[in-house]
């Protein structure tokens, strides 16, 4: 009976590096690129100022009319049309030109 489990520990052994490879590639090709995307989005919405022009998630361009203390952004759509959106709806600035 111990030559089975001994089998399975050395067949199990051998297959290590590979799955080592591959959580390796994994995290390389899918985790790591999100984490550094999540990261980008945080730095953008954190530095947000008035005047900027952003683009939000519903497809809206804006102007950040106010940076509120409760994380909140108040964004003027156009004369005389105020929004409040979190800082979360907002996804990209916009380079005027």
């Amino acid at each position: 009976m111990a030559a089975p489990n001994q089998s399975l520990v050395e067949s199990l052994s051998s297959m290590l590096p590979l799955f080592l490879v591959f959580g390796g590639a994994m995290w390389f090709l899918s985790i790591r690129p999100a984490m550094k995307k999540q990261k980008e989005a945080d730095q953008l919405q954190k530095n947000l100022k008035k005047g900027d022009r952003v683009l939000t998630q519903a497809g809206f361009f804006a102007e950040v009319e106010k940076v509120q203390d409760n994380g909140n952004v108040v964004l003027r759509l156009s004369e005389g049309v105020k929004l409040e959106f979190q800082r979360q709806a907002i996804v990209s600035k916009v380079q005027e030109g």
